[in-house]
């Protein structure tokens, strides 16, 4: 047999080889999809009209706030789709609210009739909202899938609306893929009394033995 033959044959058994090996063992070195492989296909929609809820109670603190440091009298407010409205008393310093609104609350148009008075979104905020809350749970989600271990997680927007894509190849949990995924996050704060104390022997010391 010719020896450019020979050589050329040696040279793909090579290459096939170290290609083999490359891939050895298979369920190590390939990732299969959830086709192959199986796994976790969730397709999660995000509560936005909560994200538009929690901008207009903020709002509504922010405003109440404003207004008692003003001496600014105002009706109750009350919360609607996309704005807040309340009755500002005859007696009441609109100017005042005005420059409140001009100052502090620029994502609002404030309008007025007969002493109703009446936050309301200007054209873009309340889809920004929304879009920045699924954007949010999405970082949320990938944080939490992290926990799994997947080596390529699928998770993604599903258009432009708020729905998400989640697909976990491997996986064979769906139940607490769900209990990771959709449990809430906990903030809390607590008020520093005493110190600080260069260490802990000093911190009791001066608490009278307990701190508190």
């Amino acid at each position: 047999m010719d020896k450019k033959i020979l050589w050329r044959i040696a040279l793909i058994v090579l290459v096939v080889g170290l290609a083999g090996w490359s891939l050895y063992p298979p369920e190590e070195r390939i990732n299969l999809g959830l086709d192959l492989s199986g796994g976790v296909h969730l397709v999660l929609r995000v509560e936005t009209d909560d994200a538009i809820k929690a901008e207009l109670d903020d709002s509504l603190v922010r405003l109440q706030s404003l207004a008692a440091e003003n001496d600014l009298q105002v009706g109750t407010p009350v919360v609607e789709p996309e704005r807040l409205r309340f009755v500002v008393p005859v007696t009441g310093d609109e100017a005042t609210l005005q420059e409140i609104a001009d100052d502090f609350f620029g994502d609002y148009n404030l309008t007025a009739e007969n002493g109703n008075w009446a936050f309301t979104f200007r054209i873009g905020v309340e889809k920004s909202i929304r879009d920045q809350a699924v954007r949010k749970g999405l970082e949320t989600i990938n944080n939490r899938v992290d926990e799994f271990g997947v080596a390529e997680p699928r998770i993604q927007r599903q258009g432009e609306g708020d729905r998400i894509l989640i697909q976990l190849p491997g996986v064979d949990d769906p139940e607490r893929v769900k209990e990771i995924i959709s449990r809430t996050a906990f903030l809390e704060f607590k008020e520093v009394l005493g110190g600080p104390a260069p260490d802990r022997a000093s911190l009791l010391q001066a608490m009278g033995g307990q701190i508190p």
